[in-house]
């Protein structure tokens, strides 16, 4: 296999593995946007003096509830395990959540940074094969 094809094969792949890392930086993107919007929601509810909220049925059906008070909120906590904390302790959560994402979303940048950087380097590589490949011979 000549260098070429290689640089080309691993160009091939760090396109790959950046395609993969800008869904994953998406994800994590949306669901730290997520938590804050439930933050946003839990401390509506906590502070409003008669919360209503609407309920999603599906296929755009809503149904409007009210709430005596927000005293436990119900959170997943993965695995399909859902534990009650008082609205608090859930904001709380949630914003240790967040931190952790935005954690993740910089190792995330940093390696989607470095396939770039491999990606650039092996372009200038194959542009220089090219251009001395198609040089004058004298």
């Amino acid at each position: 296999m000549s260098e070429a094809e290689r640089l080309y094969m691993d160009m091939q792949m760090m396109e790959e593995t950046a395609a993969r890392l800008r869904a994953e930086l998406q994800r994590a993107a949306a669901a730290s946007e997520e938590a804050a919007n439930a933050i946003a929601a839990i401390r509506a509810l906590r502070d409003a003096k008669d919360p209503e909220i609407l309920v999603q049925l599906g296929m755009g059906a809503m149904l409007r509830a009210s709430s005596a008070s927000v005293n436990r909120v119900p959170i997943s906590v993965g695995a399909g395990v859902v534990i009650e904390k008082g609205p608090d302790a859930a904001i709380n959560y949630l914003e240790s959540r967040i931190k952790e994402l935005a954690v993740s979303m910089d190792n995330i940048r940093a390696n989607l940074n470095k396939v770039m950087a491999g990606l650039a380097q092996n372009r200038r590589r194959l542009e220089e094969m090219s251009a001395a490949q198609s040089a004058p011979r004298s």
